[in-house]
């Protein structure tokens, strides 16, 4: 018996491809999907517990994730300081999850590589997970860090604006992860 596909709308990019079937997301493969269900799967058995879960592919050649429940913004928006900490701790978290990593290649961790809010699962206002990984690979701490700056802090106005994304890097060093 088929289950009713859900059209996903939260996000910024999915285009009308991404869909829910029951407690499951159903997503296009692309040219990076191998890398990405090894990098769940890594997640999965370090038990990690704020990603989707890589399940399969499906008869259509879709792959099969995990559906988090929540609520993924659709734009960037602003949010509090409280929200932009709490999604700080969480990136270091899976960075810190990361770390060592085998399919990392000797880099310094796998970077998501598209951190903003629209690829967070969001409870009572609050970032809980992160979602779409479809291109994560290899890299630093500071490189994903610098992207996940440059969207969110740069769009708060009682942040002060800084020179540089290494600047930013800086403050959220100091403000988070030395803590």
């Amino acid at each position: 018996m088929h289950q009713e596909e859900i059209l996903l709308t939260g996000g910024k990019t999915n285009l009308g491809s991404i869909v829910r079937v029951g407690d499951t997301v159903r997503r296009p493969l692309n040219n990076n999907s191998t890398f990405v269900h090894k990098f769940l799967q890594y997640l999965e058995n370090i038990n990690f517990d704020a990603s989707p879960r890589f399940l399969g592919i499906d008869e259509k050649g879709r792959e099969i994730i995990s559906y988090i429940q929540g609520d993924v913004p659709s734009n960037v928006g602003y949010y509090s300081d409280e929200q932009l900490i709490v999604a700080a701790k969480l990136i270091q978290r899976f960075h810190d999850a990361t770390t060592g990593c085998e399919l990392a290649n000797n880099e310094e961790i796998i970077c998501h590589n598209d951190l903003s809010p629209c690829n967070f699962v969001f409870i009572d206002d609050m970032p809980t997970s992160i979602i779409d990984f479809e291109m994560a690979a290899p890299g630093t701490r500071i490189l994903d860090t610098s992207r996940y700056s440059s969207v969110n802090l740069l769009r708060k106005p009682a942040i002060q604006f800084h020179s540089s994304v290494y600047s930013l890097i800086q403050l959220i060093q100091s403000r988070i992860w030395m803590r």
